[in-house]
């Protein structure tokens, strides 16, 4: 399983690094060959062509004949030792590319802290790296800077797949499909919503389990405005219905964002907890937590994991989830602690 999502971020990064463009010829610059733009561009088309070790040799004849390595240069010659670097990754030569191409990203994490591209081309290299957990770290940097990029969820799910936590792996891929869908459509989620505040017909007199049914139709058609209406309807007749009808009340909200009603829809689901967890209770407990995470509320998520980990001791998923919402909410040493306790449920 570890190969095959190795491939598919690979493939991931590959499909985001723009080809460069066809380069100059050696007549167009006054001093030919000892002109620096003419390596570099010969160097952008060697990339272009796949013929990536050529393209860094151009790429350090061109720093040889004193470019100056802005974050542009950088971050190509990065791609091009990535992709040379995958060739053969677990080589010496393929390990030590890959080092190189991420101190060439640093440098534009560094003086362009807000492009997310950057921090996801970091993730992608930890990941290949066996790093998990510092390309988790600037997966969820990336999404934050861009949060309806469909790739970048997708990656954060292969991540999380390769750590063996299958269930957070879901979350991300839904958020992936929904985001291309999004991406790929003539319209978006907001624009779908604000098309229909209330669902069409007369829903007056429907039993729950009728109005559930129309609810999970809308939501499985990203109708989202259309789904919370229903589901809020559903549950104004049974109050306490089925907690699944909470937590998809909790993602409408989400996707509508209307941050505050979406935990409080999630609290409900776990309202009254009676002898063992069900499984909607687990999947409510890490959905807000993964909400309050991504809305940078790390002290609500930090009380949500804990109140998961409480039920579920050993999931190394869930404390390494934890271990994040310390590390950004500034206490690095129960984070370690965390830490800690995923990789003994681990070994």
């Amino acid at each position: 399983m570890g190969s095959h999502v190795c491939v598919a971020v690979t493939v991931i990064l590959a499909v985001a690094m723009s080809s460069p463009v066809r380069g100059a010829r050696p007549g167009d610059y006054a001093r030919g060959t000892d002109d620096p733009r003419y390596w570099r561009d010969m160097a952008r088309e060697a990339f272009g062509e796949g013929k990536y070790d050529l393209a860094i040799a151009w790429y350090r004849a061109a720093q040889q004949r004193g470019i100056a390595p802005d974050v542009d240069f950088c971050v190509e010659l990065g791609d091009a030792q990535y992709q040379l670097a995958m060739q053969d990754p677990k080589s010496s030569a393929g390990r030590k590319l890959l080092s190189e191409a991420l101190e060439n990203y640093q440098k534009g994490v560094r003086e362009r802290p807000e492009a997310a591209e950057f921090q996801f081309r970091m993730a992608c290299i930890r990941f290949v790296l066996g790093q998990h957990d510092q390309a988790l770290e600037h997966i969820d940097k990336a999404i934050r800077l861009d949060p309806r990029n469909s790739m970048f969820w997708e990656s954060k799910g292969s991540i999380w797949r390769a750590m063996g936590d299958s269930d957070n792996a879901a979350l991300c891929y839904r958020n992936a499909r929904l985001y291309a869908d999004e991406q790929n459509g003539d319209r978006s989620v907001e624009a779908a919503a604000d098309e229909r505040a209330e669902p069409p017909g007369d829903y007056a007199g429907l039993t729950f389990q009728a109005l559930e049914r129309n609810a999970a139709e809308a939501f499985a058609d990203g109708r989202w405005q259309e789904a919370a209406t229903l589901y809020e309807r559903a549950l104004a007749v049974e109050p306490d219905g089925h907690p699944n009808c909470w937590i998809r009340l909790g993602q409408c909200y989400s996707r509508l964002g209307r941050q505050r009603e979406a935990d409080a829809a999630y609290a409900k689901a776990t309202d009254e907890p009676t002898g063992a967890a069900s499984g909607e209770d687990l999947l409510a407990l890490r959905q807000r937590a993964h909400e309050a995470y991504m809305a940078g509320d790390y002290a609500l998520a930090i009380r949500t994991w804990q109140a998961y980990l409480a039920k579920v001791p050993d999931d190394a998923g869930g404390w390494v989830s934890l271990a994040k919402a310390y590390e950004l909410a500034g206490e690095p040493e129960k984070a370690a602690e965390c830490s800690a306790r995923a990789r003994a449920i681990a070994q």
